[in-house]
Formats: C-alpha cells, structure tokens, sequence
C-alpha cells in the first residue's frame, strides 16, 4: 500500500509525502528499536524477534498514515483510467514487481545457502553466527543508510531551485 502512495505522489511530481513519511518511518523504527527490543531480548530471543516484526509493522502503518494525510481526498475520486492506460501501467509495473519478487528470494535463501558453505567448509556455528551477524547488523545498515540522507537532501535541493527531483534510490 505505501508503494502504490509512493507511486502516486511521485506520478504527480510531489516528494514531500514521500520524504515526510519516510522520515517518520525511520525515526519510529529507531525509536521501537532502542526501547523496546532491548526489554524483549532480556525475555527471550524468539519475543525479541516477534518484537522486530512487529516494528517494522508499525512503521510501515505509520507511513501508510502518513501517506493518507498527505493524500488529496478530491483528486482522489477524479482517477479514472482506459485500457492503454492500464497497459502503460502494467509495463512499467510487471519488471519492477518481477525484480523485487527474485530479490526478495535472494535475500530469503542467501543466509541458508552462505551458512550451510561455512558449515561445509569447516567453520564453527559459533564463528558464523557472530561474523554473519556483524555483516548484516553493521556492514549492510552502513552501506544503506545513505540512501535515506540523500533523498532527504534531494527534496531540500528541489525546494530551493524550484524544480522537483525524483530520486530513484
């Protein structure tokens, strides 16, 4: 749902809702983060990673809220759409779903296939446990982490020019 407002604000050339509730998204999940998963992981891991879930269930509602705010309720009903304008929707569309549907796959095996090479090639559960953890904990966080700055940046720059970038990040 967010990515379908995503796609409608950006249709109509207007990033602040998008920055808005992407701001809004991170700052609640640094705030769950930081409070809550610390008080969960003294229970157990499995309510800590429940915990996780449901944060990034809250913040993803949060943008959705954030969206609908944002969202013009008149222009809103006006939509109407013929079959090329389906079709137009549905190329751009089915390449970007596709992609993100592999991706997502990926992502799913990619800890399974990795941990079972270590533990074919030798190493302790131990030694992956803690070094896959760190990657993923702090090398891939560093390394995405930008994309939220320059968005933000972005929008602040296409305010002063008066000129609206659309980041595609």
């Amino acid at each position: 749902i967010a990515c379908i407002f995503k796609g409608y604000f950006y249709g109509i050339q207007k990033n602040y809702p998008h920055v808005l509730s992407n701001t809004v998204e991170q700052l609640i999940r640094l705030i769950l983060i930081l409070t809550v998963i610390p008080k969960l992981i003294e229970i157990s891991y499995v309510h800590a990673a429940v915990g996780l879930i449901l944060t990034f269930l809250f913040t993803e509602a949060a943008s959705i809220i954030v969206f609908s705010i944002c969202m013009n309720k008149k222009t809103m009903y006006k939509l109407s759409y013929s079959k090329s304008d389906i079709k137009d929707i549905l190329n751009l569309s089915i390449p970007t779903v596709t992609s993100r549907i592999i991706g997502n796959i990926c992502y799913f095996f990619e800890p399974i296939i990795l941990t079972n090479i270590l533990l074919y090639k030798g190493y302790s559960h131990y030694f992956i446990l803690t070094e896959y953890g760190a990657y993923n904990a702090y090398a891939i966080s560093t390394l995405t982490i930008p994309s939220f700055f320059i968005s933000a940046v972005l929008y602040v720059f296409s305010i002063e020019c008066g000129t609206l970038i659309i980041p595609f990040i």
